[in-house]
């Protein structure tokens, strides 16, 4: 249905002179200020810096500050959480491995607390924070001033997906950008993106629905998106939208009606401000999660698992994650669900759009499945690699569940898009994992299989705390006529929500 490929990942450059100073750079230097200078608007930000074992580290408030960035500090993890428009940035004290987005950048001297600050080495400065603002950071020790040069917008994806409405072409960007559409002749629309870039690699399978192929070209004052159309296609529409940025144009065929669905493709709509939580303030009392995503198992042709009377999982899996949303909703968190219909979303996907919502958990909503219709009890499962989980050797074989069995190869997207990532995240997802669980222990009767890690395919790209909560056996008997109750629903839910916030505010 969709085809996406990440494009070259520039979190890990730093440059080639900044690097070579730093690796030679053994004395002592000053301690004192130096400025970052926006070279569009020409102003200039000044932040502290000191020395650390000869490296120039620099305050990582007033980083933040000088470049917009909201700030949380969890007191559980002791992890400070940078949010910059459509980024995520995390960083842990003792630490030279940060994550941005769906990456871990190694910035090759560790982070480090002192007097209630953080603060951060050159390659934060010089790699970190151009990703961070779309620019050209140049900065080498013994500079007094950092410059930062924007680059302007960029395609980074493009997909195409089918939805009751029509067929949508989501065009990503990495930054907001002007664009016009237009259709001068029959089964082609034209998407001009001013001053864009093209990246070095993109690629999409065969279209889809009422589109049949999508060509990128870079022109002198931007980049083309042609949209080859089929025959039955009768309207077009189309919005740049934000969270991630995005340009979405929806392809009607001519028996479609027009639809009056503000999104075509389900995004959250986050706050674009974060009021007190600024980067004036250094470690504040916030733990930083307001933002929930739930992804309810399955979907459209993936029905899951079946139960002994027909039940099936998709749909238990979605109305089970709607009264958990409106309960969540309620504590005051931000809930964004991956699907809120009957429809298919491939399972990288559910992790892309976490990460790209800048999500602070992520639970999939899911039933265990066995072969032998005796298992029984819930599970909440984290993610570990393959050589970290528990033997499968004498146990029952799941079923519905996706993830990597000893000896079988993890799927090529997988590995590539998402190395490493949630791995960074283990030790929260198990504190995530047990605090559901004990309150489902609290109010089930039925056993509990306690909390496990394993390599699931939907968790290994999420770049936040993340579990897979299993509410029960569909292929159980006595669990699908549970499962099928909506007042027990409701239970499970609200008992899921208590585990989400004892987490979120511990």
């Amino acid at each position: 249905m969709m085809a996406r490929r990440l494009v070259r990942d520039r979190t890990w450059f730093i440059p080639a002179v900044a690097a070579l100073v730093l690796s030679v750079l053994t004395g002592p230097a000053p301690a004192g200020t130096i400025r970052i200078v926006f070279g569009d608007e020409g102003q200039s930000e000044r932040v502290e810096t000191a020395v650390r074992e000869g490296v120039i580290y620099f305050n990582l408030a007033d980083v933040a500050h000088a470049i917009g960035a909201a700030r949380h500090w969890n007191t559980r993890t002791r992890k400070m959480v940078l949010s910059v428009g459509e980024h995520r940035v995390t960083v842990s004290a003792d630490d030279m491995f940060i994550t941005l987005d769906q990456s871990v950048c190694n910035v090759h001297h560790p982070v480090y607390i002192a007097d209630g600050r953080f603060w951060v080495p050159p390659a934060f400065l010089t790699g970190i924070v151009g990703r961070l603002t779309n620019s050209d950071v140049a900065w080498k020790p013994g500079d007094d001033a950092a410059w930062v040069t924007h680059l302007g917008a960029a395609v980074v994806s493009v997909g195409i997906d089918e939805y009751a409405e029509g067929t949508a072409v989501v065009i990503g960007l990495n930054d907001a950008a002007e664009f016009r559409v237009e259709s001068v002749r029959s089964g082609q629309i034209d998407v001009y993106i001013a001053d864009a870039q093209m990246p070095d690699t993109l690629a999409i399978e065969q279209g889809t629905g009422d589109v049949s192929q999508v060509y990128f070209s870079e022109l002198p004052s931007g980049v083309l998106a042609r949209i080859l159309t089929s025959g039955s296609a009768g309207s077009y529409s189309a919005a740049l939208r934000s969270h991630p940025h995005r340009i979405e144009v929806l392809v009607r065929s001519g028996s479609r009606e027009a639809s009056d669905r503000t999104a075509v493709v389900p995004m959250p709509r986050l706050r674009s401000e974060h009021g007190a939580l600024s980067g004036m303030t250094d470690l504040g009392d916030d733990d930083g999660i307001q933002t929930v995503i739930i992804d309810p198992g399955h979907g459209g042709r993936d029905v899951g698992a079946v139960g002994p009377t027909g039940l099936l999982e998709k749909d238990v899996a979605l109305e089970l994650a709607n009264e958990l949303a409106d309960l969540l909703r309620k504590e005051g968190f931000y809930v964004f669900m991956t699907r809120s219909s009957d429809s298919f979303v491939p399972l990288d996907r559910r992790a892309e759009i976490a990460n790209m919502a800048l999500a602070d958990i992520f639970v999939s909503i899911q039933c265990g499945a066995y072969h032998s219709s005796a298992a029984a009890g819930h599970q909440v499962s984290y993610y570990t690699l393959r050589d970290e989980r528990e033997s499968h050797v004498g146990r029952s074989s799941p079923v519905g569940l996706h993830y990597v069995k000893p000896g079988e190869p993890r799927p090529a997207a997988a590995e590539l898009l998402w190395k490493r990532v949630q791995t960074a995240y283990s030790s929260e997802s198990r504190m995530l994992a047990a605090d559901i669980s004990e309150r489902l222990e609290a109010v089930l009767d039925v056993p509990g299989r306690g909390v496990r890690g394993q390599d699931l395919i939907v968790l290994s790209g999420c770049a936040m705390p993340a579990v897979v909560v299993e509410v029960g056996h569909i292929t159980n008997g006595k669990e699908a006529a549970l499962l099928a109750d909506e007042s027990y629903r409701w239970t499970v839910a609200r008992a899921i929500a208590r585990g989400i916030t004892d987490f979120a505010r511990d």
